[in-house]
């Protein structure tokens, strides 16, 4: 029983704090704030998932959410990180996008942000050793590479 109510109480405590997080508006052109409350559901279960690290069913949820119109940033947060445990890199950048245009100092979303950027160089600069001969390769995008690679990039 002490690890149900553990639980319950992060739940709860979840859920408090994303009621914190809202500013409390309906985006134009999304559907009336009438239709929130109908999504306290979904928000429980979601955060379950997403607590669960069951990364599909929080996906999905937390998508189900941001297309009933709860626009806040912690589901546009936990949507992105739900898509980048998936590997739907493009769909989770576009979440911390969203995060990072409604609260500009995010630090979690700028560094995730920041990550993924990481990755897409470190593809590209691989990609340029791969077609570039050994002769007319910048050194310092070599080293940089070796660098990141070194990183675990």
């Amino acid at each position: 029983m002490g690890l149900q109510m553990s639980k319950w109480i992060y739940v709860f405590l979840i859920l408090a704090l994303t009621g914190c997080a809202t500013n409390g508006k309906v985006e134009p052109g999304s559907e009336n704030s009438a239709e929130l409350p109908n999504n306290d559901a979904l928000l429980h279960t979601a955060a379950i998932a997403y607590q669960d690290k069951n990364w599909a069913d929080s996906y999905r949820q937390y998508r189900q959410l941001i297309e009933a119109s709860a626009t806040d940033s912690d589901t546009w947060f936990r949507l992105g990180v739900s898509a980048y445990r998936l590997d739907k890199l493009k769909e989770a950048e576009y979440a911390f996008e969203q995060v990072v245009r409604k609260e500009p100092r995010h630090r979690k979303a700028l560094f995730n942000l920041s990550l993924l950027s990481l990755g897409k160089g470190t593809q590209y600069l691989d990609q340029y050793l791969k077609v570039t001969p050994p002769d007319q390769r910048e050194p310092a995008l070599e080293k940089t590479l070796h660098d990141l690679q070194t990183l675990g990039w």
